[in-house]
């Protein structure tokens, strides 16, 4: 085969997959999670039809081993992890700056050197709050706020003016860049970009006082603390972060001391293993064992994001030996997905897109299945999937609903007594099997508007 073929191979490959073909054996390997794609199969096809789309990831299928480096020794880039902040509180303001950043930012991109994991690119934000050091009693220090946002993510400074409550923005210099100044007679916001791949945004209310375009020139550059580690993309699953909040679109993987983890959308929190946002799952297992949880992503829809804005997911980790999990729900519906390596991770991850209505109950068996094209385990499960809204709550002003006795029931019939009474189980369900309530809040009998009812089950 001709050289001009082979470079001919090796570009087609890296069009299709995004990651580069190394020519020879390299020291530096670069890591970029690949975008989940439907399935295009006939048996996927059929699956669309009835509800559930199957998705998998194409990427590097030796980015990371047993044997390479751990997500708990990675390091972030110094130039790829800088932000920006005020040297100092104004005159008479106090700072309340969220340095919470392993709980609100995800790394994109990494590269591994020998025993060494960096990751070179981010996304997310990072906010810096500065109130008045005294107030009235019952004042609503807000008014007199200053904010600095920063933003890692893969925009321009008129994305970000243009979902600012169609505000006119004007054009201005800051920093030695094009930015937009957009105000009304609450608050001034000032919008540039400094490097590629960030976005600042600095806001003033009205009763600060201060000269916004002063604070923009005064701020200066913060390094991102060695001691925190954000957590690693493990599956894409086609939609881009919207940057309204802080639930990512995609599967997210860290270590704890209790095994490797998988989240969904919110990004698991450092001190406590829990997840930042109340409510969403996370799993963790060890590298012999297989873990899977239930979430909601939330994503920028549009042509080139065929997740939408709201989507259900399942999620999970598996043993390096597992190249495939297929999903078997009771209702006859099957979906199969490839698993993913994870730098960092002893484990495999897998997830998947589904089309099955928000708050249905879904009963089945997770299947992995090995190289050898063995079964590797089969476990059962029933997943609450997480409900944003369903038909019949909150979509008519003064909607109440009296909340029905559940102690006893099982979770199919709990949900289903709650949503003829109009109203919604508050939390996510991952178990292997349909769980007896044995605590209910708020307690039957009680009237409540457009309401959420959190259950407790027994162990």
């Amino acid at each position: 085969m001709s050289d001009q073929i082979i470079e001919r191979i090796r570009m087609a490959a890296e069009e299709l997959t995004g990651v580069p073909s190394a020519a020879d054996p390299v020291e530096e390997e670069r890591w970029r999670p690949g975008r989940a794609i439907v399935v295009a199969s006939a048996a996927c096809l059929a699956m669309l039809l009835i509800g559930l789309a199957a998705v998998t990831n194409v990427r590097r299928e030796d980015a990371t081993t047993s044997s390479g480096p751990a997500w708990s020794s990675m390091t972030v880039q110094a130039d790829a992890g800088e932000w920006l902040d005020l040297p100092a509180p104004p005159d008479g303001l106090r700072q309340e700056t969220n340095l919470s950043l392993a709980s609100t930012v995800v790394c994109t991109s990494a590269t591994i050197v020998e025993d060494s994991l960096t990751c070179t690119e981010l996304e997310g934000q990072i906010e810096s709050h500065y109130l008045p050091t005294a107030a009235p009693p019952g004042a609503d220090q807000s008014e007199n706020e200053i904010s600095v946002r920063f933003l890692y993510i893969d925009a321009k400074p008129a994305d970000i003016v243009q979902s600012m409550d169609g505000r006119s923005p004007t054009q201005l210099s800051v920093r030695g860049t094009d930015g937009f100044m957009v105000s009304d007679d609450r608050e001034t916001t000032v919008v540039w970009s400094e490097r590629p791949g960030t976005i600042s945004r600095l806001t003033t209310k009205t009763g600060t006082g201060h000269d916004p375009v002063a604070l923009v020139e005064s701020l200066v550059p913060r390094s991102w603390p060695e001691s925190v580690r954000p957590p690693m993309i493990a599956v894409e699953l086609g939609a881009k972060w919207s940057a309204v909040d802080d639930n990512h679109p995609y599967a997210l993987a860290t270590t704890r001391p209790d095994g490797d983890c998988i989240s969904i959308g919110y990004v698991p929190s450092e001190a406590t293993g829990t997840t930042s946002v109340a409510g969403e799952n996370l799993a963790c297992t060890a590298s012999d064992q297989q873990a899977w949880t239930v979430g909601t992503i939330s994503g920028q829809a549009g042509a080139d994001d065929p997740a939408g804005a709201e989507q259900d997911v399942f999620a999970g980790l598996v043993p390096n030996s597992v190249t495939r999990v297929s999903v078997a729900l009771d209702d006859g519906r099957e979906l199969s997905v490839d698993t993913v390596a994870v730098p960092g991770l002893e484990t495999r991850a897998w997830a998947t897109l589904t089309g099955a209505p928000q708050g249905t109950i879904a009963v089945g068996t997770i299947t992995g299945i090995g190289n050898d094209g063995d079964e590797a385990f089969t476990e059962p499960f029933v997943a609450l999937m997480p409900t944003v809204v369903v038909d019949n709550v909150c979509f008519q002003p003064g909607t109440t609903g009296i909340v029905p006795d559940l102690v006893g029931q099982d979770l199919r019939a709990a949900d289903t007594a709650l949503r003829a009474a109009g109203l919604i189980i508050a939390l996510p369900v991952s178990s292997d099997r349909l769980p007896i309530i044995i605590e209910q809040d708020p307690a039957s009998g009680t009237n409540v508007s457009c309401g959420d009812v959190v259950l407790t089950y027994e162990e």
